[in-house]
């Protein structure tokens, strides 16, 4: 149980350490954004239009709920795995940190499937309608 316990002290330490450059990262990115778009207004190049299609909004919302899946999934390996830690032998508990534990890697695995089944399907019929948006309608 020791192991256990310092497996998953070391785990979240970690998960924690290096989920920071993550975070860093995005501001560099954002900070490097909005100084193109500032460089681009002063020199004209913007037209103040956004450029934001259907497939980006459609991309940016799935991004942000498998984020949320991604957070609610790691909240709750960290609920069960405290439940399980502070058991202390008691079966009723223990089975309650698996069930948990056990159902949120089920859901992640269901979310990802869909993801994966979506990303096929849409991918499939992006390629086969690629001609016809391609096609100018000229004859060469």
């Amino acid at each position: 149980m020791k192991k256990f316990r310092y497996l998953f002290v070391l785990t979240v330490l970690f998960s924690f350490l290096f989920s920071s450059g993550v975070v860093f990262a995005g501001t560099a990115k954002q900070d490097f954004e909005n100084g193109l778009k500032e460089t681009a207004k002063e020199t004209g190049h913007d037209s103040g239009i956004a450029k934001d299609d259907v497939l980006t909004m459609t991309g940016k919302f799935i991004k942000a709920t498998l984020s949320l899946v991604g957070i609610l999934f790691l909240a709750l390996m960290i609920y069960g795995g405290l439940i399980w830690m502070i058991a202390r032998g008691n079966e009723q508990n223990t089975e309650k940190a698996k069930k948990i534990i056990r159902n949120s890697i089920i859901g992640l695995i269901i979310v990802f499937a869909a993801y994966a089944i979506t990303a096929f399907v849409g991918h499939s019929l992006i390629e086969g309608t690629q001609p016809f948006l391609d096609s100018s309608g000229i004859e060469d």
